[in-house]
């Protein structure tokens, strides 16, 4: 039977019998995940969590992974459920007090004593890094279910975001490279203009590492033969599907990865050169559109594709790309490529027809007007 004893300060914010009791302290991740649950929305209606969104929960443990000073002070808010006899005083002048848990063995979740109401990818994300490492807690003591999904509510929409120019006040304010680094470890950018550039650049995950034509000291400029604008209008065009799941910075980056990812493995990685029509803003357009399109429809009518998980969109991609061929990207084509809008049509209908052409068994190129054979 697993028993944790928790040191932790009660407090009573409101000085009435209605509002709760809090009782604030720091546990290991590994030890919270045991004792405290996960009520999804889609799995009951009693629920007040959205689904775990697994690049969320990665983007965490890389920040962690990333840098030894990083650290994530913000407590998750979970409710507790004890009995009178599981809080013992410690010191009644500074409400120090001991809570001591015991759980069945296999406990199910809906017998655990905790749930988690707001914090779930940072818990999890910290516990994917060392079941040790502590995390700070804010728990609501015996709240019933209205009292719980009132504070998912306001926790979760009355959040002020941190103003861009605050983040560029404190990186005049502190040394500009060092600061820089460790945001882009976090997913963030100075950067305002040029959003994604910044991380797909840096980024070890990012199949656009060192590419993008960015001014960098010390590089060959022939090395770095991506225009940037590509990477902003790629993404633009994942965000103009609104997918809830991929709201988040980190979950469309993460999308965006396993897109181009599995695009640079086997004979596509020869076209990850200056030459190549692929790498031009027209081609990585293109084919982030087509791509993009045929995974939004598994995730819309289908409805079995989690879109915010990297490894199951990955598996969908090249599923895409068996009926694709890189030799449509290194053929001559009838018309000069470019940043026109009707070039980058004409590259979405031409690799339509090669998917349904090699869906058919058919060759590629077949009625493929934009190649010339």
């Amino acid at each position: 039977m697993p028993t944790f004893t928790i040191p932790c300060i009660t407090v009573d914010q409101r000085s009435n019998q209605t509002s709760p009791q809090f009782a604030i302290f720091a546990a290991p991740a590994g030890e919270i995940v045991q004792w405290a649950a996960i009520r999804r929305r889609i799995e009951t209606n009693e629920g007040t969590q959205r689904a775990l969104n697994q690049s969320k929960r990665a983007a965490v443990k890389r920040f962690l992974d990333k840098d030894p000073r990083n650290s994530i002070p913000p407590a998750i808010t979970v409710t507790l459920r004890v009995e009178p006899h599981q809080i013992a005083v410690v010191d009644t002048s500074h409400n120090f007090a001991l809570i001591t848990l015991e759980l069945p063995d296999n406990v199910q979740d809906q017998n655990k004593p905790g749930l988690i109401i707001d914090g779930q990818h940072r818990l999890f994300g910290i516990d994917a890094y060392s079941h040790d490492c502590l995390v700070n807690v804010v728990a609501l003591l015996n709240v019933d279910d209205l009292e719980t999904a009132f504070q998912f509510l306001v926790i979760n929409n009355k959040v002020t975001p941190v103003q861009p120019d605050h983040i560029r006040t404190l990186a005049l304010d502190y040394q500009e490279g060092d600061l820089s680094q460790r945001l882009k470890t976090a997913r963030l950018t100075l950067h305002s203009n040029l959003p994604y550039v910044g991380i797909m650049d840096t980024d070890e995950n990012s199949p656009f590492r060192g590419v993008l034509r960015l001014l960098a000291a010390g590089e060959d400029p022939e090395q770095r033969f991506v225009p940037p604008a590509a990477i902003e209008n790629a993404i633009t065009i994942i965000q103009k599907k609104e997918v809830p799941e991929l709201k988040s910075e980190d979950a469309l980056c993460e999308f965006f990865y396993a897109i181009w990812g599995s695009l640079k493995e086997e004979e596509w990685a020869e076209l990850w050169e200056p030459n190549s029509k692929l790498m031009t803003k027209s081609g990585i357009m293109a084919m982030t559109s087509f791509v993009t399109d045929a995974l939004i429809a598994r995730y819309d009518y289908a409805g079995d594709l989690d879109v915010s998980d990297p490894v199951k969109v990955r598996e969908q991609v090249k599923l895409i790309l068996d009926y694709q061929t890189a030799q449509f990207w290194k053929s001559e084509w009838t018309i000069k490529i470019s940043d026109a809008v009707v070039v980058r049509t004409k590259i979405v209908e031409s690799l339509t027809k090669i998917y349904r052409n090699m869906r058919a068994g058919n060759t590629w190129s077949e009625e493929v007007d934009l190649v010339s054979l």
